[in-house]
């Protein structure tokens, strides 16, 4: 009897809208995650805080906003995002449904709840971020 195997990917690709608060529409087209099981994210969570998107989010095809312009793919990038919370938590939700199903047909949507709210949980009690140090750019 073979064993069963479940098949996992490295890489998580999710296409998403973000409405912004003035009611414009962000889309992001091919947002790939770093794929991690439930208790690496908790952990990555408490260990890094906000500064987790920096680990979870490897790029994207697309992130234009409602005018269309589209924003390049980098680290500075991402940067430049942090600081925008309702951008941050988006990207935050959409991994998250990601990674436990929440974003597919026929499932138990407080499965999905529940981890979540585990991860916000874990968000308020982690310790306070470490400063980023910045690198020298020179060698």
């Amino acid at each position: 009897m073979s064993e069963f195997k479940f098949v996992q990917k490295d890489v998580i690709e999710r296409n998403f809208s973000i409405t912004s608060p003035d009611d414009s529409i962000i889309k992001i087209e091919g947002m790939q995650f770093k794929y991690m099981d439930t208790q690496e994210w908790h952990d990555l969570i408490a260990e890094k805080g906000d500064e987790l998107l920096f680990d979870l989010v490897l790029g994207w095809k697309s992130f234009k906003d409602g005018a269309g312009n589209n924003l390049k793919f980098s680290k500075a990038a991402l940067e430049k995002l942090m600081p925008v919370a309702w951008v941050k938590q988006e990207i935050f939700d959409t991994f998250a449904k990601a990674i436990t199903g929440a974003d597919r047909k026929n499932f138990s949507a407080s499965l999905a709840l529940g981890l979540q709210a585990r991860a916000a949980q874990a968000m308020k009690n982690r310790p306070a971020p470490k400063k980023r140090r910045k690198r020298n750019s020179k060698r």
